[in-house]
């Protein structure tokens, strides 16, 4: 994000590295305070990830943009909390699924969350080699992003039972 933000943004080289840092400071910060929030309404699970998938397309996006200096902040911002808001029910999800090996299933998710690093920072880095300079590789980080939307779990799949009606 960083070099992107360098490349194609009137942002200097120290102010596109604190941007850089504010989308990793909102993750950091975004994953415990919405995963208190999502316990105390669990009803709303899938609509906050179907929120946090847009708007770190959204926020993709913007940093393709990167101008005006506030759409790339802005961007930085949707990008920190669409990554932070799934973290919980992720984790979750993945404890729920397996209740005999809880600590294996949360272990699987973090590993596709590391291979998916690990594969896409060289692949993106790789986009500035070809024209675009970045803006390609960011661009197919939103189109993921909304990819997501189309396996976008279930509220049941998620462990949100549905209201009984009231007699």
């Amino acid at each position: 994000m960083v070099e992107l933000l360098q490349r194609h943004s009137e942002l200097s080289d120290g102010a596109a590295g604190v941007v850089g840092g504010l989308t990793l400071l909102l993750v950091v910060v975004s994953r415990p305070l919405v995963g208190c929030i999502l316990a105390a309404h669990p009803q709303r699970i899938r609509l906050a990830l179907a929120g946090s998938i847009v708007a770190g397309a959204a926020g993709t996006l913007a940093l393709v943009a990167a101008e005006p200096a506030w759409l790339a902040v802005l961007g930085a911002l949707l990008v920190g909390f669409g990554a932070g808001i799934p973290f919980s029910p992720a984790f979750t999800a993945a404890a729920r699924i397996r209740p005999d090996a809880p600590a294996a299933s949360v272990g699987l998710v973090n590993t596709a969350a590391n291979f998916a690093v690990l594969v896409g920072t060289p692949l993106v880095g790789l986009s500035f080699s070809v024209g675009g300079e970045g803006r390609l590789g960011f661009a197919a980080i939103a189109v993921l992003w909304l990819g997501a939307l189309a396996v976008l779990p279930s509220r049941r799949a998620l462990g949100v039972e549905e209201a009984v009606p009231a007699r």
